[in-house]
């Protein structure tokens, strides 16, 4: 009998060293590993989840694209897809596979991932209006929060709209203070004064 996790083991380091310092590459757990294909925000791009089966590498490990990422993707797309990864791993069964069938799909991607000619118009659109938003915000000045008529009119009352407030707007606040210091000062002196002619 053959001992499969210690073989899976094996080819889950083979997997790590191999693909260390790949950013697409993540192991997810000891039997589940995952592989990002194309370029980012392609349509010609979409993330395989390889799941080892408790007999693999004897028997066919399980692939899984119904990550979020391959949204762009149709039903009949990602079957097409896992048809052709499944029939590939059946030439290859009994041996470690994963780090094959990666390699493989890298040199197919354009075969794998057909995609009809409107959804890539549509794809390119809504890509262009997503980098001038992005940035006409990032170039652009900040968005001031929205006022409702009344808190404009409050605001135009007061003298300053759009935070364009005159010299000198918050001296009456400085100088009723210097004047409540004054009196105060003034009330002391007083009562100093008055003391002394008691005492005398």
């Amino acid at each position: 009998m053959t001992d499969y996790t210690e073989l899976q083991l094996e080819e889950a380091e083979v997997l790590s060293a191999i693909y260390e310092d790949d950013e697409r590459f993540k192991k997810i757990s000891d039997q589940r590993f995952s592989y990002m294909f194309g370029d980012e925000g392609s349509l010609k791009s979409f993330l395989v989840h390889i799941i080892w089966t408790e007999n693999y590498p004897e028997g066919l490990p399980e692939f899984d694209l119904d990550a979020f990422y391959n949204n762009h993707l149709n039903f009949n797309q990602k079957k097409s897809i896992v048809d052709r990864l499944i029939q590939e791993s059946e030439e290859l069964i009994g041996s470690a596979l994963t780090y094959t069938i990666f390699e493989w799909i890298k040199e197919n991607l354009d075969e794998l991932v057909v995609i009809d000619e409107c959804k890539q118009h549509e794809f390119k659109q809504a890509s262009g209006e997503a980098k001038t938003s992005t940035t006409a915000s990032s170039t652009g000045k900040e968005k001031k929060e929205n006022l409702t008529k009344q808190q404009k009119r409050r605001l135009a009352d007061r003298g300053f709209l759009n935070d364009e407030r005159p010299r000198g707007w918050n001296w009456v606040d400085i100088v009723k203070m210097e004047l409540q210091e004054s009196q105060l000062l003034l009330r002391l002196l007083l009562t100093v004064k008055d003391n002394n002619k008691w005492q005398k």
